[in-house]
């Protein structure tokens, strides 16, 4: 298999940090280009009616606003990652899973990288799986990590 170019959307969680590592590294191992993707639902929770002119006491719009956090947490990510040189990092704003099926399948992508919490039960069928979701609807091949629970970890 030959990896020019790797997506990996990232939630800041834990396991999808533990997924971008790994993305890394392939990109490193086979010299391709990654791009980083953040999917910013910035007005999710404010009615659509109200979205335009809402804001943050600073007469920015929401969705402004939680743009500029989600590109500063993303910089604090790069940071605490030593900066690994050639690495595309975006913000978009969109539903996650939207946002990441178009990207991936846009034809521009040799492998997406994602991390999963590994829900089951109640709380999947609740929440739902964007993991699931992309590794049935991408039209590349997924590969997805689970980052390892602190009391699965060896001591």
């Amino acid at each position: 298999m030959q990896l020019k170019k790797i997506l990996c959307p990232v939630d800041f969680s834990a396991c999808s940090v533990h997924a971008l590592k790994e993305a890394l590294t392939l990109a490193e191992r086979f010299q391709a280009e990654l791009t980083v993707l953040h999917c910013s639902e910035g007005a999710r929770y404010v009615r659509p009616d109200l979205a335009g002119w809402a804001s943050t006491g600073d007469n920015r719009p929401i969705h402004e606003v939680v743009r500029d956090e989600a590109l500063a947490e993303l910089g604090a990510l790069r940071l605490r990652l030593d900066d690994p040189p050639g690495v595309i990092w975006r913000v978009e704003e969109g539903r996650a899973i939207e946002t990441i099926l178009e990207e991936a399948n846009a034809g521009l992508y040799d492998l997406v990288v994602l991390g999963t919490h590994g829900r089951t039960g109640l709380s999947h069928i609740l929440l739902g799986s964007v993991a699931e979701r992309v590794v049935r609807h991408a039209t590349c091949p997924v590969l997805t990590l689970r980052a390892a629970l602190e009391a699965e970890q060896p001591a």
